[in-house]
């Protein structure tokens, strides 16, 4: 596809890849640092938003006419969309490889049941969704300040 991504969405990626990866599993901040999860999937939220403004970016490069509420509207249900696919990931390897990530029992083996059991997942798409819209509406302020701004997110034709 010969997509150049933003500069901005690199260094938010490995940032994202430093926290969860090295931080979350390497040194098991999952479970020695309470809502480490949850700030992640916050974290992420904003992230797919700023995936979702380059995107559009790239698959309509003449998007100005589209109101700033329509752009964001769409980046925001973008965000959602793709944390809800996480967690379908996230379900099905936990069938598939006997993982635990969508916490459904205890750190002793105990198996959650009922709402118990749902915490976890229900959780981090509360995350996903609060860290979206606090995205979305602070791209909006900004937007209105500075209507350029949102290209910094823009992804562009590699050269």
């Amino acid at each position: 596809m010969k997509i150049k991504a933003s500069s901005f969405f690199k260094k938010t990626y490995w940032l994202f890849i430093l926290l969860s990866i090295f931080l979350g599993t390497g040194l098991a901040f999952y479970l020695k640092v309470r809502y480490w999860d949850k700030s992640l999937h916050a974290f992420s939220g904003m992230m797919l938003v700023v995936l979702g403004l380059g995107l559009l970016s790239r698959l309509m490069p003449r998007f100005k006419h589209l109101s700033t509420a329509t752009i964001l509207l769409f980046t925001f249900f973008f965000a959602m969309t793709l944390g809800v696919y996480w967690e379908f990931y996230e379900f099905t390897f936990d069938g598939l490889l006997g993982l635990n990530m969508q916490q459904f029992a205890t750190i002793t083996g105990r198996d959650l049941v009922g709402r118990q059991s749902l915490m976890d997942t229900m959780g981090d798409l509360f995350a996903n969704a609060i860290g979206a819209s606090l995205f979305v509406l602070y791209c909006h302020f900004k937007f209105k300040k500075e209507p350029n701004w949102l290209e910094i997110f823009y992804f562009t034709a590699n050269k």
